[in-house]
């Protein structure tokens, strides 16, 4: 009887070990799969401008003009009015407002 308890012991504590395990695991995958947010404009300065650069759509930093990223957008494939505003440049707030930008002139 004393060795059926001991054993009805061993299991229970066996599969409280496993679940928090499996708990533990499961929380620590799911923090590491969330994406990463996008920044958010947190003042009323714009923070990047595109502009055309041999003859590509090139957003920089409006902070020091560095350059931020060179895409694929060829500006003779994109309609006149944005080819005239790029030459003057577009300035955006946030990499939301840019990347909504690109995506929407991206084939």
């Amino acid at each position: 009887m004393r060795r059926r308890f001991s054993y009805g012991i061993g299991f229970l504590c066996a599969a409280a070990l496993l679940s928090a395990g499996y708990y533990v695991s499961y929380d620590a995958s799911s923090k590491e799969d969330t994406p990463k947010s996008i920044e958010a404009d947190t003042s009323g300065a714009p923070r990047y401008v595109l502009r055309i650069s041999e003859g590509r759509v090139c957003a920089y930093r409006t902070e020091d003009g560095s350059l931020y990223e060179s895409t694929s957008i060829e500006a003779r494939t994109l309609p006149r009015s944005i080819q005239e505003a790029l030459a003057d440049g577009i300035y955006l707030k946030s990499e939301v407002e840019l990347y909504g930008f690109l995506e929407s002139y991206t084939s």
